[in-house]
């Protein structure tokens, strides 16, 4: 083989393993379940998230952000026994209507992984 030929076939091999050296390693995959729960006027409003981080990321992009689920339920505390009771429920943003103005204990449940939100003590039946 011709001095010239290897010495292209050289470069080529040191630019291709130099490259696959300083690319982005793979990031472990985080993730965190979000939930919150606001009242206006006379209905409550509510959202649950999943979302993951990390993965291989395409060169020159930042960390992949993925939403992994967004279903979740407004639930409602029951005072007298302690147990909480689905009041509405649904993907993206959850809208529970109030009905009444009697105060109760409300909260938002990410279905996937069980996390919640703050409670909200809101005028709402």
């Amino acid at each position: 083989m011709p001095s010239r030929v290897r010495h292209v076939l050289l470069a080529t091999a040191l630019a291709a393993g130099l490259a696959a050296v300083t690319q982005n390693p793979a990031q472990a995959v985080t993730c965190n379940a979000k939930a919150n729960l606001t009242a206006a006027g006379a209905s409550l409003h509510g959202q649950a998230i999943t979302l993951c981080r990390g993965g291989t990321p395409l060169p020159g992009e930042p960390t992949p952000v993925h939403v992994v689920d967004d279903s979740g339920v407004v639930q409602r505390l029951d005072p007298g026994t302690g147990a909480w009771h689905a009041v509405a429920a649904g993907s993206g943003a959850i809208t529970y209507t109030c009905v009444g103005t009697a105060t109760n204990t409300y909260r938002t449940v990410n279905t996937s992984a069980a996390k919640t939100s703050a409670n909200l003590v809101a005028a709402c039946g």
